[in-house]
């Protein structure tokens, strides 16, 4: 084999290495997953079903919906919270961990969940938190956290004679 020929392969063999390097950085990275809304509601006890979402500002009034008053279809004791995540691409694996709390009165936490990897799946998910007997809480903040992005919903849930 001559020297020439031998050059000539190792020149072929650089310019498909840049090829494949080139390609490699061409790649598309993943588009960002963004913390889209919190979204609240209520768990009926007659039939299961769940509410409309009750997150404000909808025009829903909270008052006294453990016996199904205020603007409940029924009774209602408990609480589905939903944090939704989006992202351009068609599908996406998150491995940052989405935390949600609920706390109530005096930063009581009433309930919390972390989701240590989430799968997005048509441009979205949404992840839940039951929360038990919380529309007789007061006030509660329901927070959502997924790295530096963060959600905040306050909810009054009123009960009385």
């Amino acid at each position: 084999m001559s020297k020439h020929s031998v050059l000539r392969g190792l020149f072929a063999a650089a310019a498909a290495l840049a090829g494949l390097a080139g390609t490699a950085a061409t790649a598309q990275a993943p588009a960002p997953i963004k913390l889209e809304r919190i979204r609240v509601q209520l768990v009926y006890e007659t039939t299961g079903s769940l509410s409309q979402d009750i997150t404000p500002p909808a025009d829903f009034s909270l008052w006294n919906t453990v016996i199904g008053e205020g603007s409940a279809l029924e009774p209602a004791s408990d609480i589905l919270v939903g944090v939704e995540l989006s992202t351009t691409d068609e599908q996406a694996n998150a491995t940052t961990p989405l935390k949600v709390v609920v706390r109530g009165e005096g930063g009581k936490v009433l309930a919390t969940r972390t989701f240590d990897a989430v799968f997005l799946d048509n441009h979205r998910a949404v992840r839940s938190l039951l929360v038990p007997d919380a529309t007789c809480a007061g006030p509660v903040v329901i927070e959502a956290s997924f790295g530096s992005q963060k959600l905040r919903t306050p909810i009054d849930f009123a009960c009385g004679e």
